[in-house]
């Protein structure tokens, strides 16, 4: 039963399906997706056409985050045994270039640590963003400052701004 451009046939259950996009471009007359239903409808005669519908499952648990530095990350903070670490870079080692590198790393990560949730990815992700906030709060606090001080520097130098300063007898006079 193989796919080609959102129709095939099921030669088992006699029916032809189609995707929901396959479907809405077959209604145009002439176009490349009638032509090809046209051919299915003729070379299948008698089979049911059916639409397929993807099953969207709501309950599937996602890893929004999950990067395989992440991982590494955590097996790096986390480790089971003294070889966990280590077996993680052969797994990564060997299916680099593999077309489903990623879900294999993970896979093997969501085995070794079934108690992982993704909560643990989204809570180390909102202290990072957190701390991420504080570091540039920190750094255009002193930007801003240094920018006041260079201008005020300047201004002094252009003599626009006279700048009065106590000295220590004046300071004891007035508190006495």
């Amino acid at each position: 039963m193989k796919k080609t451009n959102g129709i095939y046939a099921d030669i088992i259950n006699e029916k032809i399906y189609v995707t929901k996009v396959f479907a809405k471009r077959a209604s145009v007359i002439g176009s490349d997706e009638h032509k090809s239903f046209m051919h299915h409808k003729k070379a299948y005669h008698g089979f049911e056409v059916e639409q397929k519908i993807t099953n969207i499952r709501r309950d599937k648990v996602k890893h929004t985050g999950m990067t395989v530095e992440w991982m590494e990350r955590y097996v790096t903070q986390h480790p089971l045994d003294d070889s966990t670490l280590t077996d993680f870079h052969a797994i990564v080692y060997d299916y680099t270039g593999h077309p489903a590198f990623y879900s294999k790393v993970k896979s093997w990560f969501l085995k070794q640590y079934p108690d992982f949730t993704a909560k643990v990815v989204n809570a180390e992700r909102a202290r990072e963003k957190k701390e991420n906030e504080e570091f540039k709060a920190k750094i255009e606090a002193e930007i801003k400052a240094r920018i006041e001080a260079e201008y005020l520097a300047k201004l002094i130098a252009d003599n626009k701004v006279t700048v009065f300063t106590q000295t220590s007898t004046q300071k004891d006079e007035d508190v006495a």
